[in-house]
C-alpha cells in the first residue's frame, strides 16, 4: 500500500493502510530528512490511546535510537498539545505523534511535529514525502522515558488562574471520551475544593462507539 502524505503527516486504516512497516517507513523518512538538516539529533515521540499508538511509539523510538538520535519518550500516553510544549520548551529538533486526532477509531497515523512545537509544515511535509531513506546504524543514540504528561500538567498550573478556579465551590463533570485527555484536569485540581468527576476514562480503542 502505497503512503500517502497528508496534513502533518500520515494517517490511515489501521491493518489495511496504517501498518507497523508503513508507520516505520513514514518514521525513517522524517529522519532522514531531519538528520541531513544537520539540526541536533534529539526526538520526542508521544502517543495517544488508540489501537496500537503506544507499541508503535516504542518501535520508532527505538529505531530513531538506532539511527544515532537521542530519543524522548512519553512514559505514558497524552494529548498532542503536550507533545506540541515539550518540544517547544526543551527545544527538540521534532517529534512524532501517534495519532489520527479526530478520525474514527478504525484509523491511526503518524504526525510530525517541527521544532517550534506545532504541525509541520506542508513544505516540509513535502520534504519529507520525497526525502530518500539515508540512516546508517549507530551505537551513539539513546532512549530515555520521560513524564511528558506531567511535564505539560506542571506547565498548565503555573500559566493559568489555577488558585482562583480552584477556591469555587463546583462539582465538574469531564468527559475525554476515551481520549489521551483523561485523568489531567483532575491531576491539576487534586486537593482543591473544587471537584473533578470523569466519565468514559479507560483506555478503550473503539472509544465506546463515540465517533
Amino acid at each position: 500500500m502505497k503512503i500517502k502524505f497528508g496534513t502533518d503527516g500520515f494517517r490511515g486504516y489501521i491493518g489495511k493502510d496504517f501498518t507497523f512497516d508503513n508507520a516505520l517507513k513514514v518514521a525513517d523518512m522524517a529522519l532522514s530528512y531531519f538528520k541531513k538538516k544537520n539540526q541536533k539529533n534529539t526526538v520526542a515521540i508521544g502517543y495517544d490511546t488508540r489501537f496500537l499508538s503506544k507499541e508503535v511509539a516504542s518501535e520508532i523510538a527505538e529505531r530513531a535510537k538506532t539511527f544515532g538520535y537521542n530519543v524522548f519518550l512519553s512514559e505514558s500516553f497524552i494529548p498532542s498539545p503536550a507533545l506540541s510544549l515539550y518540544i517547544h520548551q526543551k527545544k527538540h529538533n521534532f517529534g512524532f505523534m501517534i495519532t489520527a486526532s479526530h478520525n474514527p477509531p478504525q484509523f491511526n497515523g503518524v504526525k510530525i511535529k517541527e521544532n517550534f512545537g506545532g504541525s509541520a509544515l506542508s513544505s516540509t511535509i513535502e520534504a519529507i514525502a520525497k526525502s530518500k531513506v539515508g540512516l546508517d546504524k549507530t551505537k551513539n543514540g539513546s532512549l530515555c522515558k520521560v513524564e511528558i504528561k506531567d511535564y505539560y500538567i506542571s506547565y498548565l498550573k503555573k500559566t493559568f488562574p489555577i488558585e482562583h478556579l480552584s477556591s469555587l465551590p463546583l462539582k465538574i463533570i469531564v468527559n475525554p471520551m476515551y481520549g489521551a485527555g483523561q485523568g489531567i484536569l483532575e491531576e491539576i485540581f487534586k486537593g482543591s475544593t473544587l471537584i473533578i468527576k470523569e466519565i468514559n476514562n479507560i483506555i478503550n480503542p473503539s472509544f465506546g462507539g463515540i465517533n
